[in-house]
């Protein structure tokens, strides 16, 4: 009972208590101010949306119309605008499940508008029956800026395969041509050397035909070494060398005509040595080989030539031109 009477008399005594001031401290101290108001936040720059363009006229439309289930068809958009605003599709398209197998978008310029084609290859594997394709989303280049256009979905009809028919999979790997520069540089190669040949053998001929022609010789090997010989003995013997040389080259050069020799380049043993394989008519190589040593004598070792010697030799050469000569004449008149 005492218990019940202390705590209604602490209760009275709560409610008749004055209520305590906000802020309020310990005696003697200053009451706390209220809190100064802040500034309102500063208005943020509002997100600008992408506009919206507005072609002046385009279509859409599936190839066919109803499909069947993983059979694939075309999707295609056309549509017409002024020639300065530029369509293109996303880099990956956003269709949802279906299966996109190809993109081909085509810009063509008729006059003051432009015609932009897009066809998409797609395939559905998910669905039968009616059904709503997603929508296609353009970016639009505009001069005053990018936009954005979105082609509304347009029913297709799935249906199902036939019994036993097998759907179309992702294409094999398929063979990608590259442009290659080789067979232009070979052809150009070979362009080039065709000309280059063409132009050596126009010069060559310019060439062979405007260069001197060497003056056939007149008369026979006989003929021409006899008046060789003539002519040599009406030049001065001086110390005899350059005559034995005139007279070492006029019968080689005779000989070389009618032997067919490089006789004029042979030491004196092979040119011997070489007419004795060919037995020509008419011919004592004894007399021939001591005559040419003769003349080595004089031209090689410098010994000094007496004019009876000298003159001894030179006929000496006409003989031996006119021996061949002779030996030779009866089987060329024979043979003509």
């Amino acid at each position: 009972m005492k218990s019940l009477l202390l705590a209604g008399f602490l209760l009275g005594t709560a409610q008749l208590a004055p209520p305590a001031s906000v802020g309020a401290g310990p005696a003697g101290s200053v009451p706390a101010q209220a809190a100064a108001p802040q500034p309102p936040p500063p208005d943020e720059p509002p997100v600008q949306a992408v506009p919206v363009a507005t072609p002046e006229h385009y279509v859409a439309r599936v190839e066919p119309e109803a499909v069947q289930l993983g059979q694939p068809f075309v999707y295609e958009v056309r549509i017409t605008d002024a020639a300065e605003v530029r369509y293109d599709l996303p880099r990956r398209l956003q269709l949802g499940t279906l299966a996109v197998r190809g993109v081909d978008l085509r810009r063509t310029v008729e006059g003051p508008s432009a015609v932009t084609t897009a066809r998409i290859e797609l395939a559905i594997f998910d669905t039968l029956g009616p059904t709503q394709l997603p929508d296609l989303g353009f970016t639009v280049l505009r001069p005053d800026g990018i936009a954005h256009f979105v082609v509304p979905g347009i029913p297709l009809t799935v249906q199902g395969g036939a019994e036993g028919e097998e759907l179309d999979d992702i294409r094999p790997p398929q063979e990608l041509r590259l442009f290659s520069a080789l067979p232009l540089g070979i052809a150009a190669g070979v362009l080039f050397a065709l000309v280059a040949i063409l132009f050596a053998v126009r010069w060559f001929r310019r060439w062979r035909a405007a260069r001197p022609v060497a003056a056939l010789p007149v008369g026979s090997p006989e003929e021409r070494a006899l008046a060789a010989l003539d002519a040599l003995a009406a030049t001065p013997l001086g110390d005899g060398r350059a005559f034995y040389f005139g007279l070492s080259t006029i019968v080689r050069g005779f000989l070389e005509e009618v032997t067919s020799l490089s006789a004029r380049e042979m030491t004196t043993a092979e040119l011997v040595d070489a007419l004795v394989a060919r037995e020509v008519p008419g011919l004592s190589l004894a007399s021939l080989g001591a005559w040419l040593e003769r003349g080595d004598l004089h031209r090689f070792a410098r010994a000094p030539a007496e004019p009876a010697a000298a003159s001894a030799d030179l006929e000496k050469a006409r003989e031996i031109v006119r021996g061949v000569a002779g030996a030779l004449r009866p089987k060329v008149e024979e043979a003509a």
